[in-house]
């Protein structure tokens, strides 16, 4: 299985300014490299979608998880 955790666009960049100190230029480089969203979700199994706080990410992620073990 493939389990891919995603966030949109504005947010990665927001977090990537906040978190790593990075500039607006410097972060838009850095994703500029990386692979866009919608091919990694195509072929991912499970899609968590990062956009909201951390609860919510381990509420998610925690429901993939369960699904994960059921699938084992």
């Amino acid at each position: 299985a493939i389990v891919l955790v995603d966030a949109p666009e504005h947010v990665r960049r927001a977090r990537l300014v906040a978190e790593r100190g990075l500039s607006a230029e410097a972060a838009d480089r850095m994703m500029a490299w990386q692979q866009p969203s919608g091919p990694k979700r195509s072929r991912s199994t499970y899609v968590i979608d990062n956009d909201g706080d951390v609860a919510t990410l381990e509420r998610e992620a925690s429901k993939v998880w369960a699904a994960l073990i059921a699938r084992a």
